[in-house]
């Protein structure tokens, strides 16, 4: 029987064309996805009830197109640090494989869980940035600084796609 690996989902809320889901499935058939609905996000000051609802009907479709392909996803509630941990070592995952995030706030939150899912003696697999073209800090100046003037950095950034 081949070992369970849940995929986290969290901006990336699509099968198709997905890294770090597609790296997961390489490495086992058993895949089950995950999606945690995080406090932290859904109730900030700044999220509009339309983000949360399209993200929800998104979420929808997620688990219809999981179920599809014979797999489940998992709707969680509540803190990601403590609860995507718990569902691992519940259901007995060998890993959690999830995308690489920008934000401030998720790189954070996933630093956390990294570390929660470690102290479990639970794999963890961050793919490269799914959502990016370049990772931050592949685009750097001569002298190996960030740019700040947009133009020599926009050239620079249309190189690297070539």
């Amino acid at each position: 029987m081949a070992d369970l690996i849940l995929f986290w989902h969290r901006r990336d809320l699509r099968i198709s064309d997905n890294l770090g889901l597609a790296a997961a499935r390489e490495r086992s058939p058993k895949v089950v996805g995950v999606f945690c609905l995080d406090p932290g996000i859904l109730e900030a000051d700044d999220v509009a009830p339309a983000r949360v609802a399209y993200m929800l009907g998104c979420v929808a479709q997620l688990q219809e197109r999981y179920q599809a392909v014979g797999s489940e996803l998992l709707i969680l509630k509540g803190n990601p640090v403590e609860q995507i941990p718990q569902t691992a070592s519940t259901l007995g995952a060998m890993a959690v494989y999830w995308n690489r995030d920008v934000e401030p706030y998720s790189r954070q939150r996933d630093n956390a869980v990294a570390a929660a899912l470690t102290e479990k003696g639970i794999e963890m697999r961050t793919k490269t940035w799914d959502q990016l073209l370049h990772a931050p800090g592949d685009v750097l100046t001569g002298a190996g600084k960030p740019y700040t003037v947009y133009g020599p950095f926009w050239r620079n950034w249309q190189n690297l796609v070539k």
